[in-house]
Order: structure tokens, then C-alpha cells, then sequence
């Protein structure tokens, strides 16, 4: 069967999706594979704050505004929550 997945990161999970971060080639081929991939807004303002330079996400990376809010998003819209 055909199933959309998209991983949404927020807080520390956004890390995941720093430009450079050791899985980057696997994120890059799970996109390839039509996994979308969304970071939260929010926690890149509050890491830009900590850091002091707003850290670089990997290409092709959506942000939402809110990750938890796109979680909620997904889920009114009939999608399955599963979470680490």
C-alpha cells in the first residue's frame, strides 16, 4: 500500500534536521522516497536565541510556524500520530 509519512520535529528532535548533522544523507533519501520532513518554527527561534545565529536546516526541510500545532494539523485531518 501507499502511505504519506512525514516526520515533524520539535525541540530538541530539530537537530535532526540540521544542515550537516550526521543523517543527513538519510534524511535526503528518505525524501527521494516521498518522506516529508517539517521543523518546528518556534524551537529554531528559541536554538537562534541559546546559539546566537539561527542554525541552518537541511534543504528541502519544511517549517511550520508550530510543530506541535502541525501535529495537531495532521491529525484533525485523519492522519495516524505515531511518535518515538
Amino acid at each position: 500500500d501507499n502511505v504519506d509519512i512525514e516526520v515533524v520535529a520539535f525541540g530538541p528532535g530539530v537537530r535532526l534536521m540540521f544542515d550537516g548533522n550526521v543523517n543527513s544523507t538519510r534524511i535526503t533519501t528518505l525524501m527521494d522516497s516521498g518522506v516529508r520532513f517539517t521543523a518546528c518554527q518556534n524551537t529554531i527561534n528559541n536554538m537562534a536565541k541559546k546559539l546566537g545565529y539561527a542554525p541552518k536546516i537541511q534543504k528541502n526541510i519544511a517549517i511550520a510556524p508550530a510543530g506541535a500545532g502541525r501535529v495537531l494539523q495532521l491529525n484533525a485531518a485523519g492522519w495516524q500520530i505515531l511518535k518515538p
